[in-house]
């Protein structure tokens, strides 16, 4: 398999881990692909020159999928389905049961973004206490008031 087909393979796994919600956001498969297809694209640059440099094939593939998934990070489905993990574990582990976790996560985000706005997620890439805590108490009134 060569570099650009193992890129696509890690970038396709890294969004579903990492960021679901942007392949809901995106609205097609046709859409996914393009977006997909250009980063593969544009980091093949970069994997060039970094053989041309005597790099390894996996320092070019972490390398490259590092540099395709910065605009990606930090990941808001990550985020909160971290904190879901740690605050609310039965119901972590019931939606991951019943196979509605990812859905479940996603429509919190788009119910809930102007949180993530509000406190400068993608700005900060660090450790926000008050957003996680307004974060806490949405998941607390939509699992355990309910």
């Amino acid at each position: 398999m060569n570099i650009r087909d193992r890129l696509t393979g890690l970038f396709r796994k890294y969004i579903a881990e990492n960021n679901p919600d942007l392949i809901v956001r995106m609205e097609g498969n046709e859409s996914m692909k393009r977006y997909i297809s250009d980063k593969v694209s544009t980091s093949m640059v970069l994997a060039k020159t970094l053989k041309e440099q005597g790099s390894t094939d996996t320092e070019i593939l972490d390398t490259c999928l590092e540099s395709m998934v910065s605009d990606l990070k930090p990941s808001k489905f990550r985020f909160v389905k971290d904190l879901m993990e740690k605050n609310f574990k039965k119901k972590y582990d019931q939606l991951t049961e019943t196979g509605v976790l990812t859905y479940e996560i996603i429509n919190i985000i788009e119910n809930h973004d102007h949180l993530f706005e509000k406190h400068g997620f993608r700005e900060k890439k660090g450790n926000n206490i008050q957003l996680e805590s307004e974060f806490t108490a949405v998941l607390f009134d939509r699992f355990e008031n309910t």
